[in-house]
């Protein structure tokens, strides 16, 4: 029997104590991580099919036809710096890749974050300043160029 596999976001209303599906977005592989942007005009979701997900918020559509899709593996996390401008994603290929929302199609690469261990969680301190964990319980701080 195969494990049960959400392949989906599901974001709700609430409505007092009343809870109402307000929309799906669908994955191609199962949902790892999401997180709202800072200023809540963003949610961005991430998968085990390699995927990073931006979407626009209140509508739930993808919020730019640019595909976030350079890990090598399943993406662990994902984190939004303060300003809601980037985001930073972690993945079990050792990789952090971090994202521009005001430029989509670029990015910025750091291999071997965590060389032969997996990215576990990130958290920005600041708009520049990126922490990441391993498997290898190392804690690390990246000074992070913004992507222009």
């Amino acid at each position: 029997m195969k494990p049960f596999e959400v392949k989906e976001v599901h974001v709700y209303n609430l409505n007092g104590t009343s809870l109402s599906e307000k929309c799906v977005c669908e994955h191609l592989g199962p949902v790892t991580d999401c997180a709202f942007s800072p200023d809540g005009n963003y949610l961005v979701a991430s998968d085990a099919n390699r995927k990073v997900i931006c979407y626009k918020v209140p509508e739930f559509e993808p919020a730019h036809n640019k595909e976030w899709g350079f890990h090598n593996a399943r993406v662990n996390c994902v984190a939004w710096s303060p300003n809601s401008v980037q985001v930073a994603s972690g993945s079990l290929d050792t990789t952090i890749i971090i994202w521009s929302v005001l430029h989509p199609a670029k990015h910025t690469i750091i291999k071997n974050a965590h060389p032969q261990s997996q990215i576990t969680r990130l958290v920005w301190l600041d708009d520049e300043t990126l922490v990441s964990v391993g498997q290898d319980c190392n804690t690390k701080i990246w000074d992070i160029t913004p992507i222009s």
